[in-house]
């Protein structure tokens, strides 16, 4: 039997459980004032149900039209509560396909910007409003490798390590959205390997500069040592201890007085900036480098 159900004797219902109104139509009462739609149903020797919508926003007679329609689907072999789940993960699917370039773009830098140096930021935004007359406005799942190439290439052709830069954070960005849905199919069109390598030529030429023959050694650092200045205690201590630029000027920052510790033996330093990355510690050992800066005319530290 249906249509057991009344709006007037739903009014009244207010002891919880559940009433049938037929043909898998259901009302659950949990109150006064919470009430919903069920569609109960069995497929395959399995019970299940499914929610229909509350009461009253969803009438009496608009709940038997959504649980016919239901069992419509049923009878063509479907499983209902399945079948809106597949369009409900479309619909999201959709809604996440719309994440324009530009606003990943602002995302990824808002995640990451507290871990950066404002020239790192500079030249992320800078990557970004190269991209924004081209795919800013277009949504991240739609951008393929023609228009990735449209947006390096130039660059590329024009300064190759600022292209590749620019390659490497449309490649993050498009990471990003993928990585939260945005409906891409396939692989990252920005990616280098196995793909733009083979469209964007390679045109970097590396003139390495000559090696200093080692027996000439001693003798160049006897003269270094002669010299006055920063850059020249900078270069004694790159060549000495194998750092970096950022290093070198952190190490000749230090007082004189704190490379060494209270027994006399040398206090290693540690730098984040060896390899100029942040969170990337490295220790540089200074018992072969005793440079005094107080006694080299050289800036003292205020850390």
């Amino acid at each position: 039997m249906r249509d057991k159900l009344t709006f007037k004797r739903i009014e009244r219902l207010h002891e919880p459980g559940r009433y049938g109104d037929g043909a898998g139509l259901w009302l659950q009462v949990r109150g006064a004032g919470n009430k919903s739609w069920l569609f109960r149903y069995t497929l395959n020797g399995r019970a299940r149900q499914m929610g229909l919508g509350p009461f009253p926003d969803v009438g009496l007679a608009e709940a038997r039209e959504r649980a016919r329609i239901e069992r419509l689907r049923l009878s063509e072999g479907l499983d209902p509560l399945e079948e809106r789940n597949q369009r409900l993960a479309k619909q999201r699917q959709t809604q996440a396909s719309r994440i324009l370039f530009r606003d990943a773009a602002k995302a990824v830098i808002a995640e990451r910007e507290a871990k950066w140096h404002a020239e790192h930021r500079r030249q992320w935004l800078a990557s970004v409003a190269i991209c924004k007359p081209i795919i800013g406005s277009i949504p991240t799942a739609l951008i393929d490798t023609a228009l990735v190439m449209k947006v390096v290439e130039p660059v590329w052709k024009r300064t190759q390590v600022t292209g590749e830069r620019l390659r490497q954070r449309i490649e993050v960005v498009l990471d990003w959205a993928t990585a939260r849905g945005d409906g891409r199919e396939g692989l990252n069109p920005a990616r280098w390997k196995g793909h733009l390598q083979h469209l964007l030529k390679d045109t970097a030429e590396v003139e390495h500069h000559a090696a200093m023959p080692y027996p000439e050694l001693p003798a160049f650092m006897a003269a270094l040592r002669q010299r006055e200045g920063v850059a020249f205690r900078a270069l004694e201590f790159a060549i000495l201890t194998g750092a970096r630029r950022p290093a070198a000027r952190l190490g000749l920052r230090l007082p004189g007085a704190s490379h060494w510790q209270a027994n006399g033996a040398p206090r290693p330093l540690r730098c984040s900036q060896v390899h100029g990355r942040a969170g990337h510690n490295s220790r540089l050992p200074l018992d072969l480098l005793r440079l005094d800066a107080r006694n080299n005319g050289l800036p003292q530290s205020r850390d």
